[in-house]
């Protein structure tokens, strides 16, 4: 179990860091809506991940695994925010009251994401499961 946690969250860490990464560099394109396809990535390979494991592992450790993945998101993001674009969080002190104010609604969106995502994936997969 422990390395289908590690793979899983890795695997989820990575999808979101490159598919934020994908957006926020290819903003500034002729064809805004490009930025999006990493929106859309992001989405599709977040919930074949969680289909693939919703099938051996209970529904709690699912969103156990979704709390974890969102967690270990938020922090990177925050990491690669503050040190390699600065300029996109230029009005942001971090650890700041407003810095503090933010992080927790995109903490509680990153919640609520992958915790929707681990019980529909986990709903989807007892249903396909052969009777």
């Amino acid at each position: 179990m422990m390395i289908k946690a590690v793979f899983v969250v890795s695997v989820g860490v990575v999808t979101a860091a490159v598919s934020l990464l994908g957006f926020v560099l290819s903003a500034g394109s002729p064809a805004p809506s490009f930025s999006y396809a990493f929106v859309g990535i992001y989405v599709v390979v977040t919930v074949a991940l969680f289909l693939l494991i919703a099938r051996t592992i209970s529904l709690s450790a699912l969103i156990g695994l979704g709390l974890l993945t969102a967690l270990v998101s938020v922090g990177i993001e925050q990491l690669l925010g503050f040190y390699y674009f600065p300029g996109l969080v230029k009005d942001l002190d971090a650890f700041s009251g407003e810095h503090l104010q933010r992080l927790g609604v995109i903490l509680v969106g990153a919640l609520a994401w992958y915790s929707i995502v681990a019980a529909s994936t986990h709903v989807v997969a007892r249903r396909m499961r052969p009777s």
